[in-house]
């Protein structure tokens, strides 16, 4: 007995070392693959007109926002559908809510088709290590090849492929950042975390995850997101908006289009603004709260809501609107670097 239990003290030890280092992880939940009726109804979603030219003729293939990590909270576990504008944020967030549908959506085609290249890698690779080497440069052959057998049609495949040679390196580089940035701050994603990367596979695997190229301001695709929550009894649950609201006012196809999507008390719109040399402000508003600026005349666009942002943290860099229309009257000064700092207080440089 005595030699036995010698040998299995230092297991025991080990195990307890394991755990309490985080090594021993839990395994991906399973995810089904989405009902036949639901699954038509969200392949059903159409396409917006392709615009005439994107934002300074740059593709964002990736995200300038370091601090997504301040979303984590808000959208922790809500399931339902996920609505995300841009690139590899989306998985972020995604990882922690957990939805029952994720639609990926720009108005950028390169960046729609750089999704579908996420996809096949996803698909391709058991754990974040292998992930994050498919998109290496000694990878590149690999993956062409993952891509001409995905993709048989000659258009697309050149798509694709175009949005890989486009996207691969700043990528590559974006989610090694990534990645020691959440390992130096200790918080689990996707691609440090098995269990949050599994989850992402089977979410593909289950043909959930639909990829659309959208116009916030057009008539079709969210009007279509939307009628596909619909019939499958989804919440939208969260609306990841980026910064892109600066770039438009709010016309009727934004405001009617964003009020058809179903919401409920869960609902989180979450959003960045910048001010002082490119400082993100990341900001939350419950989605409910959001529609209600929406039905009101004077809304006209973000910057009527921001004004009434209100600090959550003690450092200013994370905000929301808790406000409704017809709330007492903010501060004259409009939404700027003054006006920001003495609502917000001063941000610190991002990281």
């Amino acid at each position: 007995g005595g030699p036995r239990r010698a040998g299995l003290l230092p297991l025991l030890l080990l195990l307890w070392t394991g755990l309490a280092s985080g090594a021993v992880q839990e395994r991906p939940r399973e995810v089904a693959p989405m009902p036949v009726a639901w699954g038509a109804a969200f392949q059903a979603i159409k396409n917006d007109r392709p615009p005439k030219q994107i934002v300074r003729n740059i593709h964002y293939v990736i995200s300038n926002e370091n601090r997504h990590f301040l979303f984590r909270d808000a959208v922790q576990a809500t399931g339902g559908v996920y609505i995300g504008v841009g690139s590899d944020q989306n998985y972020l967030m995604a990882g922690w809510s957990r939805p029952e549908a994720l639609v990926l959506m720009d108005f950028d085609q390169v960046v729609v088709d750089l999704h579908r290249v996420y996809r096949l890698l996803f698909l391709n690779a058991p754990n974040p290590e292998t992930f994050m080497d498919l998109w290496s440069l000694r990878s590149e052959k690999q993956v062409r090849a993952l891509i001409d057998a995905a993709y048989p049609d000659a258009q697309q495949r050149a798509k694709v492929r175009s949005a890989y040679h486009i996207g691969r390196l700043a990528v590559h580089n974006r989610l090694r950042r990534v990645r020691r940035l959440y390992a130096r701050l200790g918080v689990p994603c996707f691609l440090n975390d098995a269990e949050q990367y599994g989850y992402l596979v089977n979410m593909f695997r289950a043909n959930r995850v639909f990829m659309v190229r959208g116009d916030l301001t057009a008539d079709v695709s969210v009007d279509d997101i939307a009628a596909a929550a619909r019939a499958a009894n989804l919440p939208v649950r969260v609306i990841y908006l980026s910064n892109a609201e600066k770039y438009f006012p709010y016309n009727a196809d934004f405001k009617r289009s964003m009020l058809e999507l179903p919401t409920d008390d869960q609902s989180v719109v979450v959003r960045t603004w910048g001010f002082n040399g490119g400082r993100y402000n990341y900001t939350v508003q419950k989605g409910q709260n959001f529609q209600s600026w929406l039905r009101d005349g004077k809304t006209t666009s973000v910057a009527s809501m921001l004004r009434f942002v209100e600090a959550s943290n003690k450092r200013g860099d994370v905000s929301q609107i808790l406000k409704l229309p017809g709330d007492a009257e903010p501060a004259k000064a409009p939404v700027g670097k003054q006006a920001a700092r003495a609502r917000l207080g001063a941000l610190p440089k991002a990281l």
